[in-house]
């Protein structure tokens, strides 16, 4: 691409997160998660869809997703999977980032056993599936 100087784009696999409020077609904020060559041994990929729900009942909606990126949250060597929920506020909400094994689906967010409160339901590639109270 001659506007970025001859980088080969093709090169790179990046993550994050862009909120637009959809009325004023504004970005509201952004958020990078990863970048890494596509010859690294650790690629940032993101392999689902985010989710999105208010996870504490106060009205803002809060995002969910699925990412692999060590150095945003942890000062560790090793590439570990991150479940993770930013609020409104842009920052990472509190009991985050929770760790599983590879999470390659969605993020699943519903009330599944009726008490009112919101569960949200992960899988790893290891077979297990667990329900965290959000």
């Amino acid at each position: 691409m001659k506007e970025l100087g001859g980088i080969d784009t093709g090169k790179y696999i990046a993550g994050g997160i862009v909120v637009f409020n959809l009325d004023t077609r504004q970005v509201k904020w952004t958020r990078d998660l990863d970048l890494s060559t596509d010859s690294a041994n650790f690629r940032a990929h993101i392999y689902s869809s985010p989710n999105v729900v208010d996870l504490d009942g106060d009205g803002n909606l809060d995002i969910l997703f699925v990412f692999y990126e060590p150095a945003i949250l942890h000062n560790i060597a090793n590439q570990i999977p991150h479940f993770c929920a930013f609020a409104s506020s842009r920052k990472i909400r509190r009991k985050f980032p929770l760790e599983m094994a590879e999470i390659q689906s969605a993020v699943i967010a519903a009330d599944i056993n009726d008490d009112g409160k919101i569960e949200l339901v992960t899988t790893d590639t290891h077979g297990n599936i667990v329900a965290w109270t959000a």
